[in-house]
């Protein structure tokens, strides 16, 4: 007689950049140890492929995880992880004044992504202007591949990643369609304010972020607690 299959049970999300509502289940311990085998190898891009892989599975193959934002993918895999282990989490941070370690408690059901209030749309001149576009998880995947010394590839390749399209008065020019060369000297030919307000675009990138106000237990001074991104959370 075969053993019995444990059903997982169901829940809903609402995906941050879309708002459509998404179905998913908490992981299961084969999951878990493949994201813990990555966690172990203290290798990033071994993290972010067990996390999109961990993603597609609880929610049953309906989103390709390549095609979400960065700032998606987070919080859909928080909200898994919520439902997998626990909604309340206790992590360490240390005091910048004696470097004492303080415990914080976070609920991670109280997480949200902050959408400042900056617009896509960026004018030119004339009737010539760029209408940028978050950047996907296969983009941001991409770019973590580029050496880190090789800062002009990385600054030229997150940009043109958040470009959509580039019009002016007769078409629209699609990012998607466009050679990359052909990007990359368009955005040379930027000016220095014009290429300022791109950078203001991609700083205020959405985020799953935390903040508080921590009290230390040593010497009693209360100092501001930021986390942002995926790993400030394990």
């Amino acid at each position: 007689m075969p053993l019995p299959i444990l059903n997982s049970p169901k829940f809903n999300l609402t995906i941050p950049s879309s708002k459509k509502s998404l179905e998913y289940r908490p992981y299961l311990i084969k999951e878990e140890k493949i994201l813990l085998i990555a966690q172990e190898s203290k290798d990033s891009n071994s993290i972010i492929s067990a996390i999109q892989e961990l993603i597609e599975a609880c929610t049953f193959g309906k989103i390709k995880v390549s095609e979400l934002t960065m700032f998606d993918m987070e919080y859909i895999f928080l909200k898994i992880r919520a439902k997998s282990v626990g909604e309340i989490i206790k992590l360490k941070t240390k005091c910048p004044t004696d470097e004492q370690e303080n415990e914080i408690t976070v609920n991670l059901d109280e997480l949200e992504v902050e959408f400042p209030k900056v617009s896509p749309k960026i004018p030119l001149k004339d009737k010539v202007g760029i209408v940028m576009k978050y950047p996907s998880f296969a983009d941001v995947k991409a770019i973590s591949k580029i050496k880190e010394d090789d800062k002009i590839k990385i600054l030229n390749s997150t940009v043109i990643s958040c470009i959509d399209y580039i019009y002016d008065a007769d078409a629209v020019y699609k990012a998607s369609e466009t050679p990359n060369k052909e990007l990359e000297v368009f955005v040379d030919s930027l000016s220095s304010k014009q290429f300022q307000e791109i950078q203001n675009f991609i700083s205020s990138i959405p985020k799953v972020k935390y903040e508080t106000k921590v009290k230390c237990s040593k010497c009693g001074t209360e100092y501001p607690v930021v986390l942002e991104g995926i790993q400030s959370f394990f």
